[in-house]
């Protein structure tokens, strides 16, 4: 059987894990769906990244060609634009 890997990773590794923990209770107690061990791999800095294999718990249902959709949300906090500094006028006759 073929599973899915899925990568959850970002910059704060806390949050990181602890979404993978909801993640994993949420497939844990789908009827549809089972996972593998999750593993956790340390980035530079700050960061986290876990990686966790999961698949349809009845086996392999997916063929080749088979449609798979994605419904996936993004929230992430806005980033801060910077103000345009002011610049100094020419000299006259410049």
């Amino acid at each position: 059987m073929t599973m899915v890997q899925v990568r959850i990773m970002g910059s704060d590794a806390e949050r990181v894990q602890v979404v993978a923990r909801e993640l994993l209770e949420l497939v844990r107690h789908s009827q549809t769906l089972r996972h593998g061990d999750a593993e956790t791999l340390s980035r530079r800095g700050t960061g986290a990244r876990v990686y966790v294999d999961i698949a349809p718990a009845d086996g392999d249902t997916a063929g080749p060609g088979d449609d798979v959709v994605i419904d996936a949300e993004v929230v992430t906090a806005p980033v801060p634009r910077r103000r345009p500094r002011a610049r100094r006028a020419l000299p006259p006759g410049a």
